[in-house]
């Protein structure tokens, strides 16, 4: 099973291509300049106007097939393109030809520019082949123009130039290769944050979509039963002889009470449905306009305090006071509609912090029982380190208090709302 091909070249590794196809060029067009004015002796006309033609060829060319060739399929299932290494060897043998053994520069580039090639697109095994047949050239080609003793004097003169090549050629084809790996590892962050980002937003539809399921059925086990109650006291009311004025009076009184109950879990359902205010908040505050919604809705006075000094409080923590305050307001409305006097606390001590709620008890006679939101505010404050006291009172009131310990928030207190100062 062969690997994939690489993925396709960002555009600043075009440009670095058609930045080396350039350099090239350059340098070929200076080498020209500099061997045809710098040769001893003088190449003749015929050889000056070969290596011209033969120089500016090869500048066209690494202008024009350099920034090509990156575009063309690479990886160990690539078919090997053998006709450019012959044309690199050809032009590098011309110019030792030509140049009468002054060319180390262009075997030199030679080795460089097919090792890089052959390195990237087909593998090191490839490219070390090639410098193998590169110099397996050389070394015929010094002892037939040179003789055997100058041309191996001058192959082994250059050899360390070339060894010093061959470094720097697989530097770069490190550094390409390291450069691909990571556009591809940047183009993979890029996806897994595209799906993750999907899938947090999938996350948070089905997280809505159950606590939506979730209320539906807390409002339908609670109010179901409220309207089918109020529904069988109306009809009660509605079958009555008019003579029984007591027994109307007990089914319209009972009938209140449903209608009462029935708008406090609305309200219930739609503070639930609501985001906090502490999200905006800070606690005192949050719950002073908690207060005030209940006052404005229920049209009942309520006293609100802040004893001791207000500090910062978690966020679990602050919601645990929210909905200890919110769930006594709501039991008020619910079993004592008519309760004369309404408290509502927030005290701070040096190691607890507190939420209380008080009001007077109506005279109904009927035995207190620990509803769903009692139980869950008892949950909240036992996970949290805390506990939670409600029922009626000797002096005939109800009383509701939420207590959590500071010393239990330790370091999670600096990650919390900012206090401000509030007023009661």
């Amino acid at each position: 099973m062969t690997e994939g091909p690489p993925p396709p070249l960002s555009e600043a590794s075009r440009r670095e291509a058609q930045i080396f196809g350039l350099g090239a060029a350059m340098l070929f067009g200076a080498l020209f300049v500099f061997y045809a004015l710098t040769l001893e002796p003088p190449l003749s006309p015929l050889a000056v106007g070969a290596f011209g033609l033969l120089s500016l060829a090869l500048a066209v060319g690494y202008i024009v097939v350099i920034p090509q060739t990156i575009k063309l399929p690479r990886g160990p299932g690539v078919p090997v393109r053998l006709q450019p290494s012959f044309l690199t060897l050809a032009w590098a043998l011309a110019f030792f030809w030509l140049l009468r053994g002054e060319t180390a520069i262009y075997f030199a580039l030679a080795l460089f520019d097919e090792y890089t090639s052959l390195a990237l697109f087909h593998g090191r095994r490839w490219a070390l082949g090639w410098v193998g047949v590169l110099m397996g050239t050389m070394i015929p080609a010094h002892v037939a123009l040179l003789g055997w003793s100058r041309g191996m004097s001058l192959f082994v003169r250059d050899l360390p130039t070339y060894l010093l090549v061959w470094g720097v050629a697989e530097l770069v084809v490190r550094l390409w290769e390291a450069r691909e790996h990571a556009e591809a590892l940047a183009t993979e962050l890029e996806e897994a944050y595209r799906q993750l980002q999907d899938y947090t937003a999938k996350a948070e539809a089905l997280a809505v979509s159950q606590e939506r399921t979730r209320l539906a059925h807390e409002i339908h086990d609670a109010m179901g039963h409220t309207l089918t109650a109020l529904g069988l006291q109306l009809e009660l009311l509605h079958r009555l002889p008019p003579q029984e004025d007591e027994a109307r009076r007990r089914a319209l009184a009972r009938a209140r009470r449903l209608v009462a109950d029935a708008q406090a879990e609305v309200w219930r359902a739609v503070q639930a449905l609501r985001p906090p205010p502490l999200e905006t908040l800070a606690l005192p505050e949050a719950l002073k306009q908690l207060v005030a919604n209940f006052v404005q809705r229920a049209r009942r006075p309520v006293g609100w305090e802040i004893q001791g000094q207000p500090r910062p409080l978690p966020e679990a923590e602050a919601l645990a006071m929210y909905r200890a305050l919110q769930e006594g307001l709501t039991n008020v409305q619910r079993h004592a509609p008519d309760a004369a006097r309404i408290t509502a606390t927030l005290r701070y001590g040096e190691d607890r912090v507190q939420m209380i709620v008080e009001n007077s008890l109506p005279e109904t006679g009927e035995p207190f029982r620990e509803g769903f939101g009692l139980r869950g505010l008892r949950e909240r404050a036992e996970a949290l380190g805390g506990e939670l006291h409600a029922g009626p009172t000797s002096e005939g009131r109800f009383r509701l208090v939420m207590e959590l310990p500071l010393p239990f928030l330790g370091e999670r207190a600096e990650r919390s709302q900012s206090p401000t100062s509030s007023s009661g």
